[in-house]
């Protein structure tokens, strides 16, 4: 009984949030300390790093440990109220989403935070699999690009890239080479996406390699970093079934 009411209690202030980032700054579990070291190879002391889609903010604090300058850029009023209470002067937070162009456009608010996103196409490919979802309301959202944010703030040293369904249109914002960045992927829903995302690149940084990862498993699954050819071969290939990262890098 008391377990039902501490739960009821959690979901009715949405504290889980708040606990959660208590832990991943004071008491980080082996996963977070795992995704330190991983991110350590792309974050060096006083890098810049762009955190597109920070959602609750767990890459900005992980940017932060590393010792990171972080520009965090989150659309969602509920998400960036907490990120502002979270960070408050440690990293810049934008409330605003990253698109190819300026102006403003519709986010689609899921009831599930990690789901909102301003692609209704991407929406309608995962409803069957998160039908217990919803997506009922929306925000007119003001958009900037990468071009324009690092113009203002400076060239990054790393881009986070993570939009539910929109990462071509934040890439195709970006007309200048960057020295690395991921961006996620999600196998089978956004494939064709996935594949227009890596000829961009490809275009904009002829000299770039790229590696990826499954799910939240802070590994890289190839051997050895791979051209844009490669890695468009294996996201080619069928035997892709799964949500992940690509890693990009341009040393």
């Amino acid at each position: 009984m008391l377990k039902k009411l501490i739960l009821q209690l959690v979901r009715k202030f949405d504290l889980y949030k708040y606990w959660t980032a208590f832990r991943e700054d004071y008491y980080p579990m082996a996963a977070t300390k795992k995704m330190k070291v991983f991110y350590g190879s792309f974050v060096a002391p006083n890098s810049l790093c762009f955190d597109i889609g920070a959602n609750m903010g767990n890459r900005t604090a992980l940017f932060l440990k590393l010792k990171a300058r972080v520009v965090a850029i989150e659309p969602q009023q509920k998400c960036l109220r907490f990120l502002k209470w979270r960070f408050k002067n440690r990293a810049t937070v934008l409330g605003k989403g990253v698109s190819n162009k300026m102006g403003f456009q519709k986010l689609f608010v899921s009831d599930e935070s990690l789901l909102s996103s301003f692609s209704s196409e991407w929406i309608d490919s995962i409803q069957d699999k998160f039908s217990h979802h919803n997506w009922e309301q929306t925000e007119q959202i003001e958009m900037i690009t990468l071009d324009h944010l690092i113009a203002e703030y400076g060239q990054p040293d790393f881009i986070k890239i993570d939009v539910e369904g929109y990462e071509l249109e934040v890439l195709a914002g970006l007309s200048q080479p960057v020295k690395s960045l991921s961006f996620e992927y999600a196998h089978p829903y956004q494939k064709d996406k996935t594949l227009q995302c890596l000829q961009h690149l490809k275009d904009l940084m002829p000299s770039a390699k790229y590696n990826y990862s499954k799910g939240e498993t802070f590994e890289l699954m190839a051997a050895q970093w791979l051209t844009n050819a490669e890695i468009q071969a294996i996201f080619r290939s069928p035997d892709v079934n799964s949500f992940g990262d690509i890693y990009v890098v341009n040393h």
